[in-house]
This record gives structure tokens, C-alpha cells and sequence, in this order.
């Protein structure tokens, strides 16, 4: 996401990623993220909630 953020696709990566059911998010705290990179990732997960908030499941493991 932040190459596309680079290249100025940030918005169409965004809703590649936002179609799919099923989204595993892996590794999240591993590396240290800035607040730009922190912010993609509120947008990505916004998006997908809010195009299939009926359907999306968000799993934590622990």
C-alpha cells in the first residue's frame, strides 16, 4: 500500500484489496508504522467494512 500511496494509486489499491470476503491481516505490531502508513490501514479496513459490513467477519487472534 505504500508503494501505491508513492505512485499515486493508493484509492484503486485500496479498492483491489476491498473486494475480497475473506482478508487476513498478519503481523500487525511486528514492525513499527508511521502515521501515514497507520492511516492506509484505517482506510483499507474502513473500506472493507463499510462495502461489506453485512458480510465481513474481523477475527483478533491473540
Amino acid at each position: 500500500m505504500k508503494k501505491a500511496y508513492l505512485e499515486n494509486r493508493l484509492e484503486t489499491r485500496i479498492k483491489h484489496f476491498a473486494k475480497y470476503k475473506f482478508f487476513i491481516i498478519d503481523e500487525i505490531g511486528y514492525l513499527s508504522i508511521g502515521k501515514k502508513e497507520t492511516k492506509m490501514f484505517f482506510q483499507l479496513i474502513i473500506n472493507i467494512l463499510g462495502n461489506s459490513y453485512k458480510t465481513a467477519e474481523v477475527l483478533s487472534i491473540y
